[in-house]
């Protein structure tokens, strides 16, 4: 099984990000005090519960009642295939993340969302969803999927190319090594850091995670 990795959950998460922002506005009109209200409880349950199983069935419930509203059947299909790539990040998640300290995104969305402000809804959501994220990244970090084939700055290869491993990041900076200026993990790890800045300036007003 491929380890856990950094930069697939960042591309899980950017991707994400971009259909739920797709499908809110197209839902709201067809969402019923109703389901506003199972959408509400589920997204109560989701902070409390800790099986993984169970995680994964209202997280699919949750979003397929928003994702079906905004009759958009591609950008459901696809949102779909990446929750179920996130199946085997559960555990973690559940980890990094108990009851009392979970973040409470999908709460605080529903309670925006419903008041017809769904650009503000979508912001407070995606604030506090990737302060999340940006916990498993750093998490990950110390043991990070690497692509084979990369090298470090002093030009020493991470690996041999071809095939991916985990490689511990303590390691690197025993051994004063960064990824190459320009590689592909660099630019990635860069970019990511400067959008989480930015959204924390431009989102300050949003509600708190915890």
């Amino acid at each position: 099984m491929k380890p856990l990795s950094a930069e697939e959950i960042l591309d899980i998460a950017e991707i994400s990000l971009a259909l739920i922002s797709l499908a809110l506005k197209p839902a709201h009109r067809h969402l019923s005090p109703a389901d506003f209200d199972l959408a509400y409880d589920l997204a109560k349950r989701l902070t409390r519960i800790n099986n993984a199983k169970d995680n994964f069935e209202y997280n699919r419930q949750f979003w397929d009642g928003l994702f079906s509203k905004a009759q958009r059947l591609i950008l459901q299909e696809v949102f779909r295939q990446l929750e179920d790539r996130m199946t085997r990040y559960w555990p973690l998640l559940l980890k990094l993340f108990p009851p009392e300290t979970r973040p409470r995104h999908q709460e605080v969305l529903i309670e925006i969302y419903r008041k017809g402000k769904i650009a503000e809804a979508f912001r407070a959501y995606k604030k506090i969803y990737l302060e999340a994220i940006d916990q498993v990244i750093d998490h990950l970090g110390r043991k990070l999927a690497i692509p084979l084939g990369e090298f470090f700055e002093d030009g020493t290869p991470f690996l041999a190319r071809g095939n991916t491993r985990a490689f511990d990041f303590c390691q690197l900076a025993s051994m004063n090594l960064k990824p190459k200026r320009g590689s592909k993990l660099r630019q990635k790890r860069s970019s990511w850091r400067t959008r989480r800045n930015e959204d924390s300036r431009l989102g300050s007003s949003a509600p708190k995670a915890f």
